[in-house]
């Protein structure tokens, strides 16, 4: 497994995010599959999927690690609005206030 999702992983595991083993598993074997096709049929490089890794576990974590397989609609709003109250590493201004700066008109 690739070190900056492994170590998102790890500090996941610390935290008490992983409830049901079978789920992880199963979303785990979904991730490895969709990067081998990141990699293989688009042409992506090692540090692009790790990003895409790195993205899942932040998706996973708002989710509570639920299982891929009960996604639900509502997730990816909850998921965009926990995105828009974290603040940019760079800049410490809050993501959506940096995205809606930078849009075009």
């Amino acid at each position: 497994m690739r070190v900056t999702a492994q170590k998102n992983i790890n500090s996941a595991l610390k935290k008490g995010f992983y409830q049901c083993a079978k789920a992880v598993e199963a979303n785990e074997r979904a991730k490895r599959a969709y990067v081998h096709y990141l990699e293989q049929a688009k042409g992506l490089d090692e540090k692009s999927t790790d990003k895409v890794l790195a993205a899942l576990v932040k998706f996973e974590q708002s989710t509570g690690f639920k299982p891929f397989k009960r996604f639900h609609i509502e997730q990816p709003s909850k998921f965009k609005t926990d995105l828009a109250k974290t603040k940019g590493r760079a800049t410490r201004l809050q993501v959506k206030d940096h995205l809606q700066r930078h849009r075009v008109l």
